[in-house]
């Protein structure tokens, strides 16, 4: 795996997360094929007859909120063996709009906070990856996870295919 493909998917990472932040234009009545746009009346918030929810014949979202429902941070191998290096910690500063380096030293900010961010790593191995990326002497112990250790710090396509032999 060489520089430039890592380069990309950081920038197609960060650029989906940048297109969630972004605003979408409004719709114009009658271009609305699948019948979501809210009529006079929902757009005034009168439905015909009593409903038991407040929100019954009410067919449009009221509030609209962005963020990112699935994002993995240096604590799961996939996003770590394809170098990702934020932690968890970062991850939320960078989804409340504050400015960070990113893994490839780039300075990121959002021009508008998320509202929300899931942080979707992965429950297998959880730390574990971090402790023997860090080198941690305990877990080299086994071959098997120095051989690990060795192959992902050694970057591009060994890295991928030790990545790969963890995951599988």
């Amino acid at each position: 795996m060489n520089k430039r493909f890592l380069a990309l998917a950081a920038l197609v990472v960060f650029a989906s997360v940048l297109m969630l932040a972004a605003p979408v234009s409004a719709q114009k009545k009658g271009d609305d094929p699948i019948g979501i746009t809210p009529t006079d009346e929902d757009a005034n918030g009168v439905a015909r007859g009593r409903w038991y929810s407040p929100y019954a014949g009410h067919h449009f979202p009221t509030e609209v909120f962005w963020g990112d429902t699935h994002l993995h941070t240096n604590q799961s191998l996939d996003a770590r063996g394809f170098g990702v290096m934020i932690d968890p910690e970062v991850a939320y500063r960078f989804a409340r709009g504050e400015e960070v380096v990113s893994t490839h030293g780039e300075r990121l900010k959002l021009s508008r906070a998320l509202d929300f961010l899931v942080i979707s790593d992965h429950s297998d191995g959880m730390g574990a990856m971090v402790e023997i990326f860090a080198g941690n002497p305990e877990l080299l112990k086994d071959p098997t996870v120095r051989e690990w250790y060795e192959n992902m710090n050694a970057g591009g396509e060994v890295a991928f295919q030790a990545t790969m032999e963890v995951i599988n």
